[in-house]
């Protein structure tokens, strides 16, 4: 292959710049594999382009033919043997082996393999190009792909993480306010247009300020990380569970009743009241939640948190420790009609 072939190159370039400009959104590993693989194929000879990446328990291998279809294939991980036993002699001195064992039954004499390893998270792969005419200069050529490959893979999760860290309070793992309101925002829309209903819970950890007198601000920020963790441990994957701010958390429980909601609260109520902190059977916390519903309480997020903290207030005003569904009693019996939702 001619290494001053100029439109071979110019493609390579529009692949690289499609790959660049994937929106975060859109930076699955699938995603990013059709480009990568088109770019591949941009070389003459090949027949076929494989990415595979390591995964903690298994291979994850894309495949785009000649004709342009495309798979993926997920495959067992295979340990005890290294990417450097596949026939490649370039490779023997390639610092990123990774287990790819079952590479050697389907990898044939005619390919050529680049390794990489994604830095964010040490996460190995490698590209892998089939064809009858493949050299030197084609196995160039795979290498740069492959460490741009790792580049955009690396990007990718930093991406992520900086999502993850821009929705998440550090303290607790709940989301944050900010995330809170867009997500009982989107639902608020959404009840609306199909007629839905939800319920939104304010819990607020009662007595902290004595619990961190007592015991050190230290072991109150470590509380309220339990406390969180109990919320979560007990919420459906669809549930909403958020720091909204100081010592109140806010949950969205959507599809979920009144009575449902109050069935879940009673539970993360007496799983905090039975709670030992920190381990210390001596060390014990209580809460107080206040219950809306959408649409009889409220038909917008303003309207339906006020509820919800009027309810809150009025569950701490009397006695704290216990569940406010109205502004006029409160509530700590057992609901046995309907679960949760």
């Amino acid at each position: 292959m001619n290494i001053v072939d100029v439109s071979l190159w110019e493609r390579l370039l529009e692949a690289v710049v499609e790959l660049g400009a994937l929106p975060g959104a859109e930076t699955r590993s699938e995603t990013l594999a059709r480009p990568v693989l088109q770019a591949c194929h941009h070389i003459p000879g090949v027949s076929e382009a494989r990415l595979v990446l390591v995964e903690e328990d298994h291979l994850r291998c894309y495949v785009l033919g000649a004709e342009g279809s495309f798979r993926s294939v997920r495959r067992p991980r295979a340990h005890g043997r290294e990417l450097t036993e596949v026939r490649a002699p370039w490779l023997s001195t390639s610092p990123h082996g990774v287990a790819l064992a079952w590479l050697l039954e389907e990898t044939t004499q005619d390919a050529v393999l680049a390794p990489f390893r994604v830095e964010a998270d040490g996460r190995a792969g490698a590209l892998i190009l089939t064809g009858a005419s493949l050299d030197s200069e084609a196995a160039r050529i795979l290498g740069l792909l492959a460490r741009h490959t790792a580049r955009l893979l690396d990007h990718t999760l930093v991406l992520r993480q900086l999502e993850h860290e821009a929705r998440t309070d550090g303290l607790t793992g709940a989301i944050n306010y900010r995330h809170f309101m867009e997500c009982l925002q989107t639902e608020v829309k959404r009840a609306s247009r199909f007629g839905l209903f939800f319920t939104v819970l304010m819990v607020d950890a009662d007595n902290l300020k004595q619990y961190n007198d007592r015991f050190g601000h230290l072991s109150g920020s470590h509380a309220l990380k339990e406390m969180a963790e109990i919320f979560l441990r007990s919420a459906r994957e669809i549930d909403v569970v958020a720091k909204y701010g100081g010592d109140e958390f806010s949950l969205l429980l959507p599809h979920t009743s009144m009575s449902g909601a109050l069935v879940f609260a009673q539970r993360i109520h007496q799983s905090v009241r039975e709670h030992a902190f920190e381990g210390d059977p001596n060390r014990r916390l209580t809460m107080s939640v206040g219950i809306a519903r959408f649409p009889e309480d409220g038909d917008d997020p303003r309207e339906l948190l006020k509820c919800a903290d009027q309810r809150l207030y009025r569950a701490k005003s009397t006695g704290r420790d216990r569940i406010c569904t109205t502004t006029e009693d409160t509530d700590r019996t057992p609901v046995e009609e309907n679960q949760h939702p």
